[in-house]
């Protein structure tokens, strides 16, 4: 048997390699994510391995809470230096700043580089505890002079005796580059920029005057680093922690890997929805095979095989097709890892990949994912095969059974479990974790119900689809569309592999669709103000502290009211919760408060421990207006606030669960910052008169802020989300290219058991021409089936989505113009996946098809 499964196999070598190509796609996604996530981990250690490799300890602030923002905690006072010098056993020791609220800019006063990626200050350390080793020039000696990383210096052109602006919170500076450093061995840090000063001068850039970052500290000889630590623990104050050199370095890399371990599970994700879309290409492969050679089983059957034999022929092959199609999808893994490093390079970003990790784990994963999914979409046809009696050897033919009433009842029953599971997910979970728990489980039973259930509507939607061919396309059209019917069951399995990439688009287009409508209607309703003020990095981080003051001194300017946001934990509530700060005076005058209880003189009572709570996230965690509640904020400290007033604010802007007044928050959680200011002109200013001059105040004093109006927010919120898009829609590309060669492989398939048929078509007076129209019609026809029951699966989960979100504030749109541009392009698509199986259908000999059986 194994002798005559690999002769089937190297005698069926095109429908081989298509199958393989199902499974090739997914398994090159999965292994390359795998890739791709080892080397950039492997990166990190590297980099903070060689960064902390001549520190023995290191101070820094103990993060009670993590900022979900990304900032670093709170920088501590700089007298700490002197009492870890008295510390017996420290050889040496020196205060360090690094902080990523700066920005490096170019001539024309716009930050470099890409949006997104940090730019950081960083202050010059002794020798042996610096990261940095200088390809051109020196470490900067005083307070006008300044380093570069060096892929800065490459992107910019720049070199030592070149000047450069960086700005702060401590205004902005032009500085003299002394050097181009490169940081350890030379891996890029995912696009950021770094600037290196002496300590002073980073000091007061930075805003912290007196107050360090970090200090590095040597061993005496002698001493072990845990001995020094837990002396040095002794000597500081509770709210900073000692670290080793090693479990620093440890610390800061984790928190680069799991900043990307988010992107690398959503690879996995779409890694996932190939091979789940490769799986209804396999089944429907195998199925067809079985079908067609009906005879062979059955004298396998007559000359003494056993079912067990047939049915481990039929796995066997699976088994092999897996094997090969996973062996290359390793190789094509190493494809996608340069595809996806290409793409982020694309947008500046370059990701810290110093060799290209191939692990035996990676290798083993994917060979195993491949196979299992090969053979397990294998064995409902391997089964069918057993049934085979050795009677049944005298025909041949196509499997041309009606849907079995099994069939529908297993489909019901996959769609009334995905309905619970997904109704549980999005209803009944707290976190969005929990959430996917149910959620991932139930799209997939919920694709399989359909797909299952789908060959009962193929009637219909063949009918409907197939009208407007068979009134343009004549004969040709008519024939088609009964082909489609002529085995439904197949034409499901068919249509299904596309169904599940265009719902999974559709349901992110409308999505995306609805989120895009829920930001401006948000803004439109809440924001009523003229300008908001934020950092010009795209609002990542914070912004000075002191453009509130040196803009509410400009002509024209009637209001300036800063929101700033932090951490905390809050008593009887799960998880970290973000918290607001708003100035009470100025927030009502710029912005429209959705009150459910109180009124805009609340907020003249909140005093210094009064809060206002977020309506919805009050009633799902018990806490109404009088109730006090107790925080542990980020610097360790329990405060506790009364709560005075509740406001509805689904786009959490102003409200995302409480808001404290803004001094507090400051003087609590230690923030350093705001989030963003809004700001509303006087009557009868000029708008862009005073816009101007805003613009001219920031370019001077704080570069790194600029203005942006309603619209333009709009806008940016907008080009966001749709570089979101095509990220997204560049992966589920991969899933539909899948269900298109699954489309190629089941039309050639066909056209193989329909040789006699097309042979008598050619006899009767079909021309060539016709021939080729037939199959594309068909093609088109399957197509569009999967895309109408894939657009209509994605409208219910995103309708469902939405729904089950509309306490946050979001609002149904859907992309009608985007959904039928997609139907059009299912048209499309199937009409370029027949054009190689007419081609092979018009090329059929007449006198060979008459006598073909």
């Amino acid at each position: 048997m194994l002798a005559l499964t690999l002769h089937g196999v190297v005698a069926r070598k095109v429908r081989g390699i298509l199958t393989a190509l199902a499974v090739f796609f997914g398994v090159a996604m999965i292994a390359g994510t795998m890739m791709l996530t080892d080397s950039v981990n492997n990166s990190f250690d590297d980099i903070f391995s060689e960064s902390n490799s001549g520190i023995d300890v290191s101070v820094k602030t103990r993060e009670t809470i993590e900022d979900s923002r990304g900032a670093l905690p709170p920088a501590f006072d700089a007298g700490v230096l002197a009492s870890v010098l008295a510390v017996d056993g420290v050889a040496e020791a020196a205060g360090a700043i690094f902080d990523p609220t700066a920005s490096v800019l170019d001539e024309t006063g716009q930050r470099v580089g890409p949006t997104g990626p940090p730019h950081f200050a960083t202050s010059v350390v002794p020798e042996r505890f610096s990261p940095w080793r200088y390809v051109e020039g020196r470490p900067p000696e005083s307070a006008d002079e300044m380093a570069i990383d060096n892929f800065t210096a490459d992107r910019e052109g720049w070199g030592v005796g070149d000047s450069a602006r960086v700005a702060g919170t401590g205004g902005a500076q032009e500085y003299t580059i002394s050097g181009v450093a490169q940081w350890g061995s030379g891996v890029e840090l995912l696009g950021a920029s770094l600037a290196i000063l002496t300590l002073p001068e980073a000091q007061r850039l930075t805003g912290k005057e007196g107050r360090l970052d970090e200090v590095a500290v040597a061993a005496e000889e002698g001493v072990s680093p845990e001995e020094l630590k837990i002396a040095i623990q002794a000597a500081i104050p509770a709210s900073l922690q000692a670290l080793t050199g090693d479990e620093n370095a440890a610390e800061e890399s984790q928190g680069f890997k799991e900043g990307f371990g988010f992107f690398s599970k959503a690879l996995l994700v779409f890694g996932v929805i190939a091979l789940f879309v490769g799986g209804f290409i396999i089944f429907n492969t195998f199925s067809i095979t079985v079908a067609q050679r009906t005879r062979e089983f059955g004298m396998l059957r007559t000359l003494g095989a056993h079912r067990r034999q047939v049915l481990g022929a039929v796995v066997l092959e699976a088994v092999i097709v897996g094997l090969v199609a996973s062996a290359f999808g390793v190789l094509g893994g190493i494809g996608f890892v340069e595809g996806i490093t290409a793409f982020f390079a694309a947008f500046g970003l370059g990701l810290p990949t110093s060799g290209l990790v191939l692990s035996p784990g990676t290798v083993v994963t994917a060979l195993v994912v491949g196979v299992a999914v090969t053979v397990v979409s294998s064995l409902v046809p391997a089964r069918r095969a057993t049934r085979v009696t050795p009677l049944e050897a005298i025909r041949e033919g196509e499997d041309r059974r009606p849907p079995s009433r099994r069939r529908t009842l297993a489909g019901l029953v996959l769609v009334g479990l995905a309905a619970l599971l997904i109704a549980w997910g999005m209803f009944a979970t707290a976190s969005l974790g929990s959430a996917f728990l149910f959620l991932g489980p139930g799209v997939l039973l919920l694709f399989l119900g359909v797909a299952l259930l789908s060959s009962r509507l193929i009637g219909p939607l063949s009918a409907l689809v197939g009208w407007p061919l068979e009134r343009l396309g004549g004969v040709p059209g008519l024939l088609a569309r009964e082909n489609t019917q002529r085995n439904k069951s197949r034409t499901a399995t068919t249509a299904a592999a596309l169904m599940v990439g265009l719902a999974l688009v559709v349901f992110v287009a409308t999505f995306a669709s609805a989120l895009t409508k829920s930001v401006d209607q948000a803004l439109d309703r809440q924001f009523a103000g003229d300008l908001i003020l934020n950092n010009s990095d795209g609002g990542f981080l914070r912004i000075p502290t002191q453009v509130t003051e040196a803009i509410r001194g400009i002509d024209g300017v009637a209001v300036v009211s800063p929101v700033a946001g932090s951490d905390a934990l809050v008593d009887g509530v799960s998880g970290t919760q973000p918290v607001n700060g708003i100035d009470p005076e100025t927030v009502a005058l710029v912005s429209n408060l959705d009150w459910r209880d109180g009124s805009d003189a609340t907020l003249a009572t909140l005093g210094a421990d009064g809060a206002i709570v977020e309506t919805d996230w009050g009633d799902d965690n018990g806490i109404a207006v009088g109730d006090v509640i107790r925080l542990t904020t980020p610097l360790g400290r329990s405060v506790s606030y009364t709560v005075r007033g509740s406001i509805r604010d689904g786009a959490s802007l102003l409200v995302s669960t409480l808001a404290v007044p803004r001094d507090s928050l400051v003087d609590a959680f230690g923030v350093d910052g705001d989030d963003f200011a809004l700001v509303a002109f006087e009557d009868g200013a000029s708008p862009d008169t005073v816009r101007a001059r805003i613009d001219e105040a920031l370019a001077t004093g704080f570069p790194n802020v600029e203005s942006r109006s309603q619209a333009e927010v709009k806008a940016d919120a907008r080009l966001q989300i749709n570089q979101v898009l095509a990220l997204v829609y560049a992966l589920l590309a991969l899933s539909i290219l899948i269900a298109i060669f699954g489309v190629v492989n089941t039309l050639i398939l066909s056209i193989h058991e329909r040789t006699r048929e097309i042979g008598m078509l050619r006899a009767i007076g079909t021309s060539k021409r016709q021939i080729r129209r037939l199959i594309r019609y068909e093609s088109v026809i399957t197509a569009l089936i999967g895309a109408i029951i894939g657009a209509g699966i994605g409208l219910v989960l995103a309708v469902v989505s939405v729904q089950a979100l509309s306490g946050e504030g979001l609002v149904l749109s859907i992309p009608y113009p985007l959904i039928v541009t997609l139907l059009l392009l299912a048209a499309v698509a199937g009409v370029a996946a027949a054009i190689a199986p007419a081609r092979r259908a018009a090329k059929v000999n007449i006198v060979e098809a008459l006598l073909y059986e």
